[in-house]
């Protein structure tokens, strides 16, 4: 009689036997014959918890009635166990069918603690961990850390054997590119210097929202927020810096020398208006520099008997009125009250009010009859008191 016996798990169980109607050939004996047969074959066959050294398919002969337990063991399947009853003289059939053991994954990752996701399930499982009871096949494995990419990779489950799989994660990065009008503004991240200063790229910056700070000498703190992309940069469109120094440019203004001019041909000029004024004329205390027919200078208001603003003198190195040169502080250098009609270099005015200038002759004329001399003057007016910059 045959016996089919299907194993999932390993267990212990009572194989049900019948006595085969004829008797075994060697009646003398009187013992009983077990045929044990397995899917896959191969398997060793166990009796009593002893290793028979035989495998599937084969016999156990010369067995004394009874029960006895008998232990298949294949490779990478799950142990099958059984109860068989022996009796005298008969033949006792077993078929079972093996059951591979599952498989499964261990999972570990440099940065610790990433999610691990099984065929776009969340197992709710943080590395380092193994998932078990795996079936045989490809499984579709992503770990997910915050600050780091989405990581996902395919790996084979073999029966009965443990995949092991060490990975590491890179960070969710982007890059910002800034550059700024004019360049080297020093750029602050999040409130830190970077010690960095426009144009340049930041690279290795995680995903996120950053406020950017530009900070140059002369110019307005400029500050705007930006977001980064994982592996994209982020092009920031060119920035503008508004300058801090307050300056108006005047002129240029035409005056003319202090004797024999009518009130149409004014002497003096009001630095701050950019308006020119005769010294004698009733706006004549807000002239700050007037014209002198005495030696023919450009020179400060209070030294005409009338007037009182004093405005003091000092002669630039360069003829360019837009070159950005500072003016010297007022307590440095050999600062004069007055400059020749005929000066090539601009010159810097510290007026009475406190405010810097920054001035020069462009032109000059007259000085023939019915024309009294004249130099025509373009200058910057800082409108910020003890402000020296522009």
């Amino acid at each position: 009689m045959k016996i089919l016996i299907l194993f999932a798990v390993t267990s212990l169980l009572m194989a049900s036997c019948s006595k085969e109607e004829n008797p075994v050939t060697n009646p003398e004996a009187m013992k009983g014959i077990l045929f044990i047969e397995s899917s896959p074959s191969g398997a060793e066959i166990w009796l009593q918890g002893v290793n028979t050294s035989q495998l599937t398919p084969d016999s156990l002969t010369d067995l004394t009635p009874g029960s006895y337990i008998v232990t298949l063991k294949f490779q990478s399947y799950n142990d099958a166990t059984f109860v068989v009853d022996i009796e005298e003289g008969k033949l006792t059939s077993v078929i079972v069918t093996l059951i591979s053991k599952p498989g499964g994954i261990y999972l570990s990752s440099l940065q610790p603690n990433a999610e691990i996701w099984l065929d776009g399930i969340n197992t709710s499982q943080l590395t380092p961990d193994t998932l078990t009871n795996l079936n045989p096949g490809s499984y579709s494995i992503t770990l997910k850390l915050h600050n780091y990419k989405d990581t996902t990779f395919v790996v084979s489950v073999v029966e009965g054997q443990i995949t092991s799989m060490t990975v590491t994660l890179m960070f969710n990065l982007g890059s910002i590119y800034l550059q700024s009008s004019p360049e080297s503004a020093k750029i602050w991240v999040n409130g830190i210097n970077t010690s960095l200063t426009t144009p340049h790229y930041i690279t290795s910056v995680e995903v996120g929202v950053y406020s950017i700070t530009l900070k140059l000498t002369d110019y307005n703190d400029t500050t705007f927020s930006v977001s980064v992309t994982a592996g994209q940069i982020t092009y920031v469109p060119n920035i503008v810096l508004i300058s801090n120094i307050i300056t108006t440019l005047y002129g240029p203004v035409k005056i003319y020398e202090s004797e024999g001019t009518t009130a149409q041909q004014p002497a003096g000029l009001d630095l701050s208006s950019g308006m020119a004024y005769g010294i004698s004329s009733a706006e004549q205390d807000r002239v700050d520099i007037y014209y002198s027919s005495n030696g023919f200078l450009v020179q400060s208001a209070h030294l005409s008997p009338n007037l009182i603003r004093e405005t003091d003198f000092f002669v630039g190195n360069s003829d360019n009125l837009f070159d950005g040169e500072d003016s010297p502080l007022r307590n440095t250098g050999t600062w004069t009250n007055n400059i020749e009609d005929r000066e090539t270099n601009y010159v810097f005015l510290y007026d009475f009010d406190g405010h810097y200038s920054k001035l020069k002759i462009v032109n000059f004329g007259g000085g023939v009859p019915g024309e009294p001399a004249w130099v025509q003057v373009q200058w910057y007016y800082n409108e910020t008191i003890l402000d020296n910059r522009f």
